[in-house]
């Protein structure tokens, strides 16, 4: 139980949002409940944040008797917003949004993860029938595991590519700085230790440049 000042605009917000992500319900102004006993540390949390901790009240309760508690769930909690939110991911997900696997995972993992803030994750017993919530999690789970083996290769290609580019930079480089110094005159020494490689040119008059490059373990 909390209330955040009217001037504590920063505050109140925090405690919408946060609260509300960690799967609180606003029962009335002030009081906010969870199902679930774990989440009393996320509370302190948000209620410190939102400079509010030393005018609330955390309890921890048990439900005896009293009227209906489907009632109550639908005064704290808007199930039907986060039905609509499922009955999209559903029909958006269906198919690949897009040709391209990285994106495609991409936008599945996204939206499923802002979807999932706004579900309180309530008991079964206290969701109401079809709930939309446990097929959509379901087309997760399948979709999930079908385009990453795809979006995986993707990525090891890209990144073999990236690694190829980056080589050939440095090997450019390489060829350039080796090729300035000699053009000073005088001698030039490269020696090698791990993946660190010195250069250094001297002339009659001593050492006039050294260098010391090290390269990354992949090549780049």
């Amino acid at each position: 139980m909390t209330r955040a000042a009217e001037t504590n605009r920063a505050g109140r917000h925090l405690l919408r949002t946060r609260l509300r992500w960690s799967g609180f319900g606003s029962l009335a102004p002030g009081v906010w409940i969870c199902t679930h006993r774990d989440r009393a540390a996320d509370a302190e949390l948000v209620l410190r944040e939102a400079g509010v901790f030393e005018e609330c009240q955390i309890f921890l309760s048990e439900y005896l008797t009293g009227g209906d508690q489907a009632t109550l769930v639908r005064q704290a909690w808007d199930l039907d917003e986060v039905e609509r939110e499922y009955e999209s991911f559903l029909a958006g997900f269906a198919r690949p949004p897009s040709d391209d696997p990285l994106v495609r995972i991409t936008q599945l993992v996204h939206e499923w993860r802002r979807v999932i803030l706004l579900d309180p994750a309530l008991p079964e017993q206290l969701l109401p029938p079809g709930w939309s919530g446990t097929r959509a999690a379901q087309l997760f789970r399948r979709q999930h595991a079908k385009w990453l083996p795809a979006a995986t290769r993707e990525w090891s290609r890209i990144s073999a590519l990236a690694c190829r580019q980056t080589r050939c930079l440095w090997q450019q480089l390489h060829s350039h700085l080796l090729a300035s110094i000699t053009c000073t005159g005088g001698s030039v020494s490269v020696s090698k230790e791990g993946d660190a490689e010195s250069i250094s040119c001297s002339n009659s008059s001593g050492p006039a440049l050294a260098l010391c490059i090290r390269q990354s373990g992949n090549g780049g």
